[in-house]
């Protein structure tokens, strides 16, 4: 019984720190209202938060950069089919676009 307690503790561990449950965890959060961008970007900034906002807390966009570029998250996604191609590629526009803005 102990053995299987051990398994199962490990085995839970390495889920928890594998892919998008580690960006979760480590990542800094967000909310809706506090994401960056100019109103000219606003319908990317809707759509960041309604298929980011989908499956857990909001991670700030400052945290993709080109150490962690986004569309290692969002190819991931779709592939699970948590969210479709076009789902992404909004996603993707909308971090490209605060690079384009941030200073």
């Amino acid at each position: 019984m102990r053995r299987f307690f051990e398994l199962s503790l490990m085995l839970g561990l390495s889920f928890l720190l594998s892919g998008c449950l580690l960006l979760f965890l480590l990542a800094p959060k967000t909310t809706s209202e506090a994401l960056p961008g100019p109103d000219a970007i606003r319908p990317l900034k809707q759509a960041y938060t309604q298929h980011c906002g989908r499956c857990h807390a909001l991670v700030d966009p400052v945290y993709f950069d080109k150490a962690r570029p986004i569309q290692n998250y969002t190819r991931r996604y779709v592939q699970q089919d948590l969210i479709h191609e076009r789902e992404a590629q909004q996603v993707v526009a909308y971090i490209q676009a605060l690079s384009a803005v941030r200073p």
